[in-house]
Formats: structure tokens, C-alpha cells, sequence
């Protein structure tokens, strides 16, 4: 991703309109909608959300500009069922697209099958109602979950997924030049800070790279590396040997502090070079006179970097994969510099969204504009157990998760094959790492919570998989969802 080095030191974040605009006053125009995933970026990665570095200047432009919400919730840590969510409204147990459990659906070496659940045919997508409701939607992706033939961009009348972001931001820019004059709705994926992580001219990696060129290369750094690769690849396999990051995680292989430090070092400054995107994104769309349109930024879900003896995402349900950013910029319609604390979920963008182009969507939640508005409190995740990380590596991965949350208190209950539970019982509030489980303090409150989970989060599901081409089976296997 070399494409954006020479702008990560000297560029500015573009600007982003926030006050109203006259000639929109009184009108009943719908306005074009930009969606940005920043695919694999835990809230805790950016400046809006706290962090020290300069890493994030263009999202932290939007977050100011707009409305910020601090505690927003992903349904499910990883593509697949996030974006289903985000494009129906829906739990992945409502619109189907998870893991489907059993090996009798692995993707094989010639790519007959991956082991996911397809999204339902027969609901609903954001882009489809758009699409009816005369806007010309787009989406252009670096995501491979994000192909047309698997089924998740239904609706959208261009679909497309480019190698790397620099050609996707691309075709963004070509999107929103074009003269076509109904609305816009076009969604942008842009999928750098998903491992493998490459070598950036952040600062912060800069002072790593006497290490990372260090020789002999640390025993516990050759498994992530090659010669003459400027990368750091978490699944990348050498001969029969497990990745690094299934020896990391299986206990085999131990990294020290400084390792991990390093990981997110590198983590940090592929987001920065998303953000770098981002920046030339929102550019494009201002000189093309959509300042006063509405856009949309969150991510899918985070990224573990070695907390909890993890590498990467999907399979579990931790603040450091469900934790998300979102940001919401309408000039004139949403408040500007508003953060929202209430707890909100980021698949109610899509109430959201249809809602801002005139559309109703029955049962469909919209975010809170402030803290005012008054919501349940009740968050829910889910994630099934992957037959491939299970049987690879164990551990965690040999059970199913549910999620639930009612206002500062927030419950993972873990559940084998054999129908065996553990329930965990956390503060939000006090404690929003999960570091101190008080299901044995609390008894009661974990009890009555898991009932909870129970009744709301089914995890029962499909069984059928999904088909995908050999190209794709490369890329998946490459990126550790398949093996």
C-alpha cells in the first residue's frame, strides 16, 4: 500500500461542512448518502476515541463535524454477518449469514465451499430500497467477502471489489464524478487495516524498524515474515507449519510485550493510510457539491492485536472486535459536535439511512440524535463456532457466543457442541475492557442476564454454505477465514 506513504506526514484533513445550507432549507430533496466501512478499525484506534497518536485526522474532522457516538456496538466481529447487519437492519440470526459450524461445509482446496451461512434472499437490503426509491447505488469494495456472487451487496446496481484501496478509492472518486443525476448512495469498504500489515512511514513505525529488520530475525518474529517482504502477516503459512498466529494462539509460539507492541504499531499505521483515503474520499465528494449531504462512517468490527492470547477477529465477542466508531455528518439535519454516550448498535444506520432518503422501514431502529432520546439499553451480539478454528486451534474457538447487554451491565455466554454454557458477567462502565468477570459476585444479575441472552439471541441457524470460486477460496485461506 506504498500508494499513500508520501501523504501521511504533510496532508490535511479535508474539510467537512457543518453548517446549514440555505438553499437546502425548505426543501424536500433527498440528499445523496455516502457509507464508509473502515473495514477491521477498533473505536480505540482513533483519535476521537482516545487515541494519543495522529493517526486519525480526517475521521476525527467527520466525528467533529457531526454526531459522535462513543459507545457503538457491532452485532457480530467480522465481515460476513456485520455487513449483512449493516445492509438489513437485521441480527445475524434474523438474516442468516454466519458461520455455519459444520466441517461438512469447509472450503475445500478447489473451492467448492466456505463454511459461512448465505444471507437471506427474501429480506429487504438498504441499497435495494434506495435503488427503488430512484437513487444510483454503488459500492466499491477491497473487501473479497464483498463479491456480487456471495450474495451480500443485493440491491446495489454496481457492485464491484478492487485489489487494494488505492483502486477503490478510485472508482469512489469516478462514482461521485459521474454526471447521472439522480442521488448517490455509494458505500466504500476500504479494507488496509485488515491483516497482513505492511510497513508504513508512520512515525511510530519508523522507530520499529530496527527490529523488524533485525539479524538474525527474532525466533518468535519468523513465522509472521519473509525476506524481501515488507509485512507482517498473522496467517501466513510456511510449509506445514501452523501461521504464527494460530501458534500464538494455540500456545505454541510466545511474543514478547515489545512483539505485540509492535503489531499495533503496524495496525496503527495501516489505519492511518485508511484515513489517508478517507481524506481523498471526502474530498471528492465536496468538490463535487455534496458538502451538504449526509455521510455515514463506522467500521464492521475491530481487530484483536494479542489481547487474550488473539490475533484477529470473527469467533469471539470482546470490546476489542465489537467496540466500533461511528460518525454521522448532515449539515443542517444532524447536530454537529454532539457525542452520544447512550449505547447504540451500528446496524441501526440502516433505519437511519432510509429514513434520511424518505423511506420507511417498519420495525427498523434509528440511531438517537442525543442523549435525550431514550433507548432500551439492550445491546445483542452473536458469533458461531468455526469448524476451522476450532479444530485448528481450539481454546475459544470451540464454542458459540451470545452477547447481551442491558444498560452498564453486559453478559458473553460461551456454549459448546455438547450444549455446555459459561457465563461471564461485566461492568461496561467500570471496567470497558471485560477484564474482571463477576458472575460469581453477582450470581443473580448473571443469571437473570444469561436467561436474557437465551431468549433473545438464538443461535440456532443455517446449515447450508456457500460456494465461492478458486480465486476467492485463495484470498479467504490467505486472510485466515478458511483453510
Amino acid at each position: 500500500m506504498v500508494w499513500a506513504l508520501a501523504f501521511v506526514a504533510c496532508r490535511s484533513a479535508a474539510p467537512i461542512a457543518s453548517a446549514p445550507d440555505p438553499a437546502a432549507e425548505g426543501t424536500a430533496a433527498r440528499p445523496s448518502i455516502l457509507f464508509v466501512v473502515l473495514d477491521t478499525v477498533r473505536a480505540d484506534a482513533l483519535g476521537a476515541y482516545g487515541n494519543p497518536l495522529p493517526v486519525s485526522p480526517q475521521f476525527d474532522q467527520v466525528a467533529a463535524a457531526g454526531t459522535l457516538y462513543v459507545d457503538a456496538t457491532a452485532p457480530a466481529s467480522w465481515t460476513w454477518p456485520a455487513h449483512a447487519s449493516l445492509f438489513t437492519g437485521l441480527y445475524p440470526w434474523e438474516h442468516g449469514a454466519h458461520f455455519a459450524t459444520s466441517e461438512a461445509h469447509a472450503l475445500h482446496p478447489d473451492g467448492e465451499k466456505f463454511a459461512v451461512s448465505p444471507m437471506r434472499t427474501d429480506v429487504p437490503t438498504l441499497a435495494g430500497q434506495l435503488s427503488s426509491a430512484g437513487y444510483r447505488t454503488v459500492c466499491v469494495t477491497t473487501n473479497p467477502l464483498l463479491a456480487p456472487a456471495l450474495g451480500l451487496v443485493r440491491g446495489f446496481e454496481s457492485a464491484t471489489v478492487f485489489p487494494e484501496d488505492k483502486d477503490t478509492l478510485k472508482a469512489a472518486l469516478a462514482a461521485i464524478a459521474d454526471p447521472d443525476p439522480r442521488p448517490l448512495f455509494l458505500f466504500v469498504n476500504f479494507f488496509g487495516a485488515h491483516s497482513p500489515w505492511n510497513l508504513t512511514s508512520a512515525p511510530w513505525v519508523k522507530a520499529d524498524e530496527p527490529l523488524l529488520s533485525a539479524t538474525p530475525t527474532p525466533a518468535w518474529l519468523r513465522p509472521f515474515v519473509e525476506t524481501g517482504y515488507p509485512f507482517v502477516h498473522p496467517y501466513m503459512q510456511k510449509g506445514k507449519q501452523p501461521s504464527g498466529g494460530f501458534q500464538y494462539m494455540r500456545g505454541d509460539l510466545d511474543i514478547p510485550p515489545e512483539g505485540l507492541a509492535i503489531f499495533r504499531d503496524l495496525y496503527l499505521g495501516e489505519v492511518n493510510l485508511v484515513d489517508t483515503a478517507l481524506t481523498f474520499l471526502i474530498r471528492g465528494w465536496n468538490a463535487a457539491g455534496h458538502q451538504h449531504d449526509l455521510v455515514a462512517v463506522t467500521a464492521d468490527h475491530g481487530d484483536l492485536l494479542g489481547e487474550r492470547r488473539i490475533i484477529g477477529h470473527g469467533r469471539v465477542l470482546w470490546p476489542e472486535v465489537l467496540h466500533v466508531p461511528l460518525a454521522l455528518v448532515w449539515s443542517g439535519r444532524i447536530p454537529g459536535g454532539v457525542r452520544v454516550r447512550t449505547p447504540v448498535q451500528n446496524h441501526w444506520l440502516y433505519g437511519t439511512l432510509l429514513a434520511a432518503a424518505g423511506i420507511h422501514a417498519a420495525d427498523a431502529r434509528q440511531l438517537p440524535s442525543s442523549d435525550a432520546d431514550k433507548t432500551d439499553g439492550v445491546i445483542r451480539a452473536a458469533e458461531w463456532r468455526d469448524a476451522y478454528w476450532g479444530k485448528d486451534i481450539g481454546g475459544p474457538f470451540l464454542k458459540s457466543y451470545r452477547y447481551y447487554r442491558k444498560n452498564d451491565d453486559a453478559v458473553i455466554v460461551g456454549v459448546d457442541e455438547a450444549g455446555a454454557e459459561a457465563v461471564a458477567l461485566y461492568d461496561v462502565r467500570a471496567d470497558p475492557n471485560f477484564e474482571h468477570d463477576r458472575a460469581l459476585d453477582a450470581p443473580q444479575l448473571a443469571a437473570q442476564l444469561a436467561d436474557d441472552a437465551r431468549a433473545s439471541v438464538p443461535l440456532t441457524g443455517r446449515t447450508d454454505g456457500v460456494a465461492v470460486d478458486p480465486a476467492t477460496a485463495a484470498q479467504l485461506h490467505a486472510l485466515g477465514y478458511a483453510q
